[in-house]
C-alpha cells in the first residue's frame, strides 16, 4: 500500500481490480450505515465511479482491500465517503408552484415573524430562493423578521451554500431582475460568476446535520422544506425522518416535500396539495410530548432481555422494551426500524463483539448505550475502552440473589444515561508545580467517584506532576474489574498506577486503585502508612466505600491531606469529608456543570463539607496549591 499510483501501474503485474457484487455487497452496508441511504443494484456503476478515483489515491488494487480499510478508518474517511456519494442536484426556485403557494400561506396567515429549515440544502440554492420570496414579501404583507436554517449532510456543498458564489449557467431560469436585484456580478477573475448579496445575512446559518442519525433539533420551525430527498431512503427510515422533522414543526407548521414525493399521512399531518402537509394545532410543539422511552436489548442470552422487560413493567409508564437482537445484524436493522432512545449492549456475542459493533457502529448513533456484561478480568480494559469512546455507563449482569440491587442501579443509570451527554476523554494540560520529596512523603491525597468517575479520572490522573503524595482512589466498580480499571489508568499516565494491594507500603508518586468488592483503609505503625484490604460489610451500599476509607485516614498524622469528591450517584463520602475538613484538611468537589451525575458532590456541598468546587480541568491546579 506503500507505493504510489504511478508506480502501481508501472509493475506489469498491476491490474485494477473490478469492483465484484461481494464487494459492491459490503460496500452497500457501510454505505447505508453512514448515510442512512440504501443503494441499490441499479447504482452500482454510480459507487464504483464516485469510489474508484478516492480507492486509487489511497493506492489500493483490491477492491475488498479498499472496503477493509473503510471499515477499520470510518470516522477518518466517513465525511470525505458522504461527500463523494451523496447527490446534489439543486437549482434557484425549483418546483415554483410551492414558492408560490409557501407566499400565498404566508399572506394569508400575516406572519410576522418567521422559523423556515431546508433540511437538506445542498449548495444553498433553495435557502436563497427563500429569502428571495420573503424578502419580496415584506413590502405587501406584515412580515417583518425570518431566520432560515440550511442543513446537509455533504460538508463540501454546505461550503459552497456558504460562500454563495455560482456559476452563470446556474441562474438559466432566474427572472433577470432578480438576478440584478439580489446579486452581484463578478469581474476579473471571477467573471462568470455571481454572489448573493452579502448585506445582512445574519439571519441564514448553514450547518452539518445527518437527517437519519442527527441530533433531533429543540426548535420550532414554522416551515420545514425536505425536497426530493426522501426518495433515497427506504420506507422505514423515511418515516423515522418524517417523525423526527415533525418534532421540530410546530403544531399549525408546514412540511414541504418534493412534488414526486409522498409520505403515508400520520394522526399528526392533514395533506394540502402539492406534497404540502400540515401540522395539526391539536398535537402542538413535539417538544412537549412525553411519551415511553424506547429501550433496545442487544443480547444473545434469552434470560437478560426478560429481565430488563421485567423490570421496565413495574417502572410504571416510563420505559418500554422494544424489541431483543440476538446478535448485530438483527441490531443493525432494529435500531433503524425501532430508533430506541437507549441500548443495552453485551460484549461477547455470536460474530461481531459488542465493543466492536460499537466502535464501527454504534458510536455514530448519537444514542445512549449501557454495556451490561458479565465484567469479568477480560472484558475490563474491553470496557474502558468503550467508555473513553462515547459509552454512556456500564452494568454487571445480576446474580439471582442481587436482583433487587441490580433493578434499582440499572434504573438509575438508565435514566441518568437519558439526560446524560456523551462523554470521551480529552487530554488536560499536566501541572507543572513542583513538590518536594519530602511533602509528598508525609502527605495523602484521597480520591472517592461513582457514576462517571472511570472518565474523570482518565482525564484528572494524568495532569499530576512528576513527584506528589501517594494517591489513594476509591471508584465504586465492580468485582474483578479494578484490576483493569488500574492497568488502563497506567496506560494513560507517565507514573506508576496500580490495583492496591494489602500490607503494601504508601509511596510517593504512586495511584493506588481500590479492589471492587473489598473495602480498604489506611494504617500506620511507627510512622509507616500501608493499606488494609478486607472484608468488612459494605457501607453505604458501596464496597468499597468512600466514606469508610475516609474515615479511615481522619486521625492519621500525615502532614496534610487533600480529600476530592468525584462525579456520582448517592452521598458516599459526604459525611466523613466533612470531619475531614472539621479538622483542616483541604476538601474539594467536582462542579455540577462537569460532572456526569451531581449526586455525590452536592451531598457533600449540602453538608458544608467543600472548602471549594472547581471543574475537571481545574481540579489538578486546585489540588496540588496545598502542597506548595
Amino acid at each position: 500500500m506503500g507505493k504510489n499510483l504511478m508506480e502501481l501501474k508501472s509493475n506489469s503485474a498491476y491490474k485494477d481490480e473490478e469492483l465484484s457484487n461481494e464487494d459492491f455487497a459490503d460496500l452497500q452496508q457501510f454505505l447505508r450505515e453512514l448515510t442512512g441511504i440504501a443503494f441499490d443494484k441499479s447504482k452500482f456503476q454510480l459507487i464504483n465511479t464516485r469510489l474508484w478515483a478516492h480507492k486509487q489515491k489511497l493506492s489500493f488494487v483490491k477492491w475488498c482491500d479498499y472496503v477493509a480499510y473503510l471499515k477499520s478508518h470510518r470516522q477518518l474517511v466517513s465525511q470525505d465517503i458522504i461527500n463523494l456519494i451523496t447527490t446534489n442536484k439543486t437549482e434557484f426556485f425549483r418546483e415554483k408552484i410551492q414558492f408560490s403557494i409557501l407566499q400565498d400561506i404566508i399572506a394569508r396567515e400575516k406572519y410576522e415573524n418567521l422559523l423556515l429549515w431546508s433540511a437538506a440544502c445542498s449548495k444553498g440554492h433553495e435557502v436563497y430562493s427563500l429569502d428571495i420570496c420573503l424578502d419580496k414579501l415584506r413590502s405587501s404583507t406584515s412580515l417583518k423578521k425570518w431566520n432560515i436554517l440550511g442543513t446537509d449532510i455533504n460538508s463540501a456543498v454546505l461550503q459552497i451554500a456558504e460562500n454563495a458564489i455560482y456559476p452563470l449557467h446556474d441562474f438559466d431560469s432566474v427572472e433577470e431582475s432578480l438576478i440584478k436585484e439580489y446579486f452581484l456580478k463578478g469581474s476579473d477573475d471571477n467573471e462568470g460568476f455571481y454572489k448573493y448579496r452579502t448585506k445582512n445575512l445574519d439571519h441564514i446559518k448553514f450547518r452539518h446535520h445527518h437527517l437519519l442519525h442527527g441530533d433531533r433539533l429543540d426548535l420550532n420551525f414554522d416551515f420545514i422544506l425536505l425536497r426530493n430527498v426522501l426518495i433515497y431512503f427506504e420506507e422505514l427510515d423515511r418515516l423515522h425522518i418524517v417523525k423526527k422533522l415533525l418534532h421540530s414543526l410546530k403544531g399549525g407548521g408546514y412540511l414541504f416535500l418534493g412534488l414526486s414525493e409522498a409520505i403515508e399521512l400520520s394522526e399528526e399531518l392533514e395533506y394540502l396539495g402539492n406534497s404540502i402537509y400540515r401540522k395539526k394545532k391539536s398535537n402542538g410543539p413535539a417538544s412537549t410530548r412525553k411519551g415511553k422511552k424506547k429501550i433496545l436489548v442487544i443480547d444473545d442470552s434469552s434470560i437478560i432481555p426478560k429481565i430488563v422487560e421485567k423490570m421496565l413493567s413495574e417502572e410504571g409508564e416510563s420505559y418500554e422494551l422494544v424489541g431483543h437482537a440476538k446478535n448485530t445484524i438483527e441490531a443493525r436493522k432494529m435500531i433503524f426500524e425501532y430508533v430506541p432512545d437507549l441500548i443495552t449492549l453485551d460484549i461477547q456475542m455470536p460474530g461481531e463483539n459488542g465493543d466492536e459493533f460499537y466502535r464501527q457502529f454504534l458510536k455514530y448513533k448519537s444514542i445512549p448505550t449501557i454495556v451490561l456484561s458479565s465484567l469479568d478480568k477480560d472484558e475490563g480494559d474491553v470496557v474502558l475502552k468503550m467508555l473513553e469512546e462515547g459509552v454512556s455507563d456500564y452494568i454487571q449482569k445480576p446474580k439471582n440473589a442481587e436482583f433487587s440491587l441490580f433493578k434499582n442501579e440499572f434504573l438509575a443509570k438508565i435514566a441518568i444515561s437519558l439526560e446524560s451527554k456523551q462523554q470521551r476523554v480529552s487530554l488536560l494540560r499536566r501541572e507543572s508545580i513542583e513538590i518536594s520529596e519530602k511533602i509528598a512523603r508525609n502527605s495523602l491525597i484521597a480520591i472517592g467517584a461513582s457514576t462517571g468517575g472511570t472518565m474523570a479520572l482518565a482525564q484528572l490522573l494524568p495532569t499530576f506532576p512528576e513527584v506528589f503524595p501517594p494517591t489513594v482512589v476509591i471508584q465504586h466498580i465492580p468485582r474483578d474489574f479494578s484490576f483493569a480499571f488500574a492497568e488502563r489508568l497506567n496506560t494513560l499516565c507517565t507514573f506508576k498506577v496500580k490495583e492496591a494491594e494489602n500490607g503494601e507500603l504508601l509511596e510517593h508518586s504512586t495511584v493506588y486503585i481500590a479492589p471492587g468488592n473489598k473495602q480498604l483503609r489506611i494504617i500506620q505503625e511507627k510512622g509507616v502508612s500501608y493499606i488494609e484490604i478486607n472484608n468488612d460489610p459494605p457501607l453505604n451500599r458501596h464496597s468499597p466505600s468512600v466514606d469508610y476509607f475516609f474515615n479511615s485516614i481522619k486521625n492519621l498524622s500525615f502532614q496534610k491531606v487533600v480529600a476530592v469528591i468525584l462525579t456520582g450517584m448517592g452521598r458516599d463520602g459526604a459525611k466523613e469529608m466533612l470531619e475531614l475538613k472539621k479538622l483542616g484538611h483541604k476538601t474539594i468537589g467536582q462542579s455540577e456543570e462537569s460532572c456526569v451525575v451531581y449526586g455525590m458532590p452536592k451531598a457533600a456541598k449540602d453538608l458544608e463539607a467543600v472548602d471549594i468546587e472547581v471543574s475537571l480541568s481545574q481540579m489538578g491546579r486546585e489540588i496540588f496549591k496545598t502542597f506548595r
